[in-house]
Formats: C-alpha cells, structure tokens, sequence
C-alpha cells in the first residue's frame, strides 16, 4: 500500500488535502497529514475521509522521525524555510517529495544523491511558480514547433481579492502567506531587456512597478526576482525580452514603496517593544520630529510627492488604533501584524487569481504577432479560495500522475517537463481551470 505524508495543513493545503483523500477512496492510498496546527477548512475534512491526523511538534526530533515512518512520498506545504529539512530526510529514507515552493541551492545540492536513489523531487508546482511554468512551455513549444521565433516573454500572476470584495484604498487582502508580501523584492529583480540583463535593487522594485491591462482591468506589475534563470529552462535562449512578475491593484506599489523607502519592511532590525506601543509611534521612530500627521510625515520622508490620493491609502491603515504588544521584532514582523488585521479575507469575501503571459513572436514570413494568454479564477469563500485551488491542484493532478505511472521521471523536476506540464493543464481543464488566448499583430 502507497502510504503519502502531507506536511502542512493551514490555508493553501485544503485542495491538496481534499483531492488526494478523494483519490484515496479508490487508489486504496494510505494518508498521513501532520502539523502543529490545523487550519478548520482542512479539519472539516476530517469528517469526510479516512487518514491519519497527527498534530506533531516539528521542532521535536522524536516526532519528526516518527512521520516520516514507512512513508513512500512527502508533500511539503509547510513555510520554504523547512523544506530543506524534509528533502534531506527525504533523500535519507528514500522518500519522493513534492512542494509547490521554489527550488533552492540547499535542494540542489542534494540533486546528485537523489539521482542515485532515483527518487523524483517535484518543485515549483503551485500557482506562481507552478501553472505559470506549465501554461508558458506549451504555448512557447507550440510557438517553436510550427517554426515561429519568439523575441519577447512577460509573464504576471496575481493573487488578489475578487472585484466584488470590500476593501479599502489598497484592494488588497491576504489570500496567502502574509510574510511574503511583507518582504517581497528584497532579493532584488533581474530580467532581460534589448538582450542586456537589467537590475533593480530592493529600494526601486515598487518605484519602478509598471502598468498593465488585463482583460480591461489595469494592474500594477512590479518585477520578480531571478527571471534571467528560467530563460534556458523555457528553452529562449537569443530572446531580447523575457520578464516575470507580480500583479497588485493599481496605486499599491507607490503606496508599498513607503514602507519600503522608511525602512518598515526591514527584517534584520530586531526591535525591543518594552511597554504597548501604537504602531504610529513606532512609525515615528523611523523620522525625525515633525509636528505633522504621521501618514504626512511617512510621505514627506519617503520622498513622495504629498497628495491626498496618496494619504488616503496610509489613513485607511489607521495607524493609532493598533497596539504593538511587548516583544521583540523585526519593524517587518510588526507591519506584518498591522496588515494581517487590516488585510483579511471577511467570511463575505472572496478572493482572485490572475495570470497573464504576453509573447511576441515573428513568423517565417516576417510577419509579427503578439499572443496573449489570460487566466482568471475567482474563489468562493474566505475558506475555499482561488489561491488554495490553484496553488493545491497542480501538485496534487501531478502527485497522482506519479504514483499511478504516468510520470517515469527522478532527480529534481519542475513542470516544464513535458510530461508534467501535458499531466497538469489536462488535469486542470478537467477542473474547469483553462487558459483564453488570443493573437494580435504588431505593426
């Protein structure tokens, strides 16, 4: 008997969850799902299915290798940060692994041992990096097949609250991990422009956001971090533009690059909260005395042009009324407590997810076109969201392809590969996730 462990159970793991004990019911697979603490939607499918429900301490040792006990594969939904420690006990127990998270150089590393056990390590096989890998390689192999020569890639992808969702000056509110958001760009952004590689360091990402129309709506567009690494991964080498990057309401990134500029984003500065402090206080120690408001004050000091669209974002924080609580944190930690009262999905709320690739191509005759490729879904709930769909789907569709045969692949993978990427856009559409694409000429 296949026995899985699924590591992690909190907001994105639902769908994850949910199709893999459905699967259960007929593939005769056994479950184990571990973690500190269980979110309620993925607890309510406790009622439904069988499986192992472990609440396991992660930093105990003891624990730790008790989960991992005869199992045959590991998805790891828990934070980046621990996937390290999972694909080394992985590769040490001969287990396969699956995550929706980048591949990191720690897991790399590990490529050569997981070779020789022939084990299959699945990365980037979410949403964003995930769909976005999938959607991109079978437009750009079918662009490449019928001789065509592509000469520019954008890719963006969103996770956003749907357009009927309440919110406030930002339109933005959390439909998945808060931390990401908080220190977003801090490892910079390297892309491809006129065939040079272009870089923007952390300061200027929110500066130099751009604007971009997406089924009549505009967004903001700020670029990702390495985009030049996947150019040989999608098989572009010679291209002259290739970029990817992340899709916010328009206004958000001016607003963002506040905090950026003021230093409130910072994760290495560990601050001492000795007594409750209200969160404008402890903007103010980030400035010198001023007898202005605050939210004129972070804008005065920021470098940004003091307008009341502008102020009006930082109003709607309401700055005052939130108590920083005795502790010590980094200003990012503290921002990010702000915002995860400020910025969550009401149980009236749903969220959405956006995804657009923007390829231009020439044909043999000379001809130019621009191919167009938009996905959008909207969630149903603060519960079942867009996000938990489509980061869960991609690895589960691909999760059961592997176990069932259908993927004869080991070593370290992501889901450009051929056979991964047919798998899960098939798989996809099944669910009734499929991309519209359009051609338009170019002058």
């Amino acid at each position: 008997m296949i026995r899985i462990l699924i590591l992690g159970a909190g907001r994105s793991a639902y769908h994850v969850i949910a199709y893999l004990l459905e699967q259960s019911k007929h593939q005769h697979w056994q479950i184990r799902i571990a973690d500190q603490h269980f979110s309620s939607q993925t607890l309510a499918l406790k009622e439904r299915y069988t499986a192992e429900w472990i609440q396991v301490d992660l930093n105990s040792e003891t624990e730790w290798n008790a989960i991992f006990s005869n199992v045959h594969l590991v998805i790891s939904l828990l934070p980046p940060n621990w996937h390290t420690k999972v694909a080394q006990t992985a590769v040490s127990e001969g287990i396969h692994m699956a995550t929706a998270s980048y591949t990191s150089d720690e897991m790399r590393k590990l490529e050569p041992e997981i070779l020789k056990k022939e084990l299959f390590f699945l990365n980037e096989c979410g949403l964003d990096p995930g769909i976005d890998h999938a959607s991109a390689m079978d437009i750009i192999s079918g662009l490449q097949a019928q001789g065509h020569t592509i000469d520019a890639f954008y890719s963006y992808c969103g996770g956003l609250p749907s357009h009927n969702t309440k919110t406030d000056s930002w339109a933005y509110k959390f439909s998945w991990n808060p931390r990401n958001v908080i220190i977003a760009g801090q490892s910079h952004a390297r892309f491809l422009e006129f065939g040079n590689e272009s870089v923007i360091p952390y300061l200027q990402i929110f500066k130099r956001a751009e604007v971009i129309s997406i089924n009549g709506q505009e967004y903001d567009a700020y670029a990702n971090r390495d985009s030049i690494s996947y150019i040989n991964t999608y098989g572009l080498n010679g291209i002259q533009h290739f970029k990817r990057g992340t899709l916010r309401r328009k206004g958000y990134c001016k607003a963002w690059d506040i905090f950026v500029s003021l230093g409130l984003t910072d994760d290495t500065l560990l601050l001492n909260i000795a007594e409750p402090l209200s969160f404008a206080n402890l903007i103010r120690k980030f400035l010198p005395p001023v007898s202005i408001s605050i939210e004129k004050a972070m804008l005065q000091h920021s470098g940004h042009v003091l307008d009341t669209e502008l102020e009006a974002y930082l109003i709607d924080l309401h700055f005052n009324d939130f108590i920083c609580q005795p502790q010590q944190a980094t200003p990012a930690q503290l921002l990010q407590q702000l915002l995860e009262q400020r910025w969550k999905l009401q149980p009236e709320d749903a969220d959405l997810v956006v995804m657009c690739h923007i390829i231009k191509y020439q044909r043999a005759d000379g001809l130019r076109f621009k191919r167009i490729s938009t996905f959008e879904l909207e969630g149903n709930s603060a519960i079942d969201t867009a996000m938990s769909k489509t980061v869960g789907l991609p690895l589960a569709i691909a999760v059961t392809a592997f176990l069932n045969g259908q993927i004869p692949l080991s070593g370290l993978q992501i889901p450009t590969h051929p056979l991964l990427r047919d798998v899960i856009l098939k798989g996809l559409k099944l669910q009734g996730l499929a991309f519209k694409e359009t051609d338009e000429p170019l002058n």
